[in-house]
């Protein structure tokens, strides 16, 4: 089993645990050779998943890895199923050097601005727009 299903029917304090809703729901990593396979964790084992800190941290001997959860098609009754997950990071301080010349810090803020900026900078001219075609008040 690489997935903890639980049906979310009736009394959540005694959560039944069930089979995966499909073969094909689970955790899928991509390859080094850029293919999408899905994980199968053993039920007496945890998983651990990297990041591209600890990637530079260690000068690439532990490799992030891309991922993503898939339902699988077919799935009956769907919406009495979902999904829960404990993360927990670890990251260095933000003045940490992960490479002679970029601490943690710098490298969290470059990731955010990967990610979030040009996302943020796109519904803000959005939001404009749209206040401009409405003639809206942005106050």
């Amino acid at each position: 089993m690489s997935l903890l299903t639980v049906e979310s029917d009736g009394d959540l304090s005694e959560p039944t645990v069930v089979q995966s809703p499909s073969e094909s729901s689970g955790l899928y990593i991509r390859t080094r050779g850029g293919d999408l396979t899905k994980v199968s964790i053993p039920e007496d084992s945890l998983a651990f998943q990297t990041g591209e800190a600890l990637e530079i941290a260690t000068g690439g001997k532990l490799r992030a890895t891309p991922h993503c959860v898939r339902v699988g098609s077919g799935v009956a009754n769907s919406s009495k199923i979902s999904r829960e997950t404990f993360a927990l990071f670890m990251q260095p301080d933000t003045d940490q050097l992960l490479s002679p010349s970029v601490t943690f810090g710098q490298f969290s803020r470059g990731v955010f601005d990967e990610h979030y900026e040009k996302k943020t900078e796109k519904l803000i001219l959005h939001s404009q727009q749209i206040q401009s075609t409405y003639k809206l008040d942005p106050k």
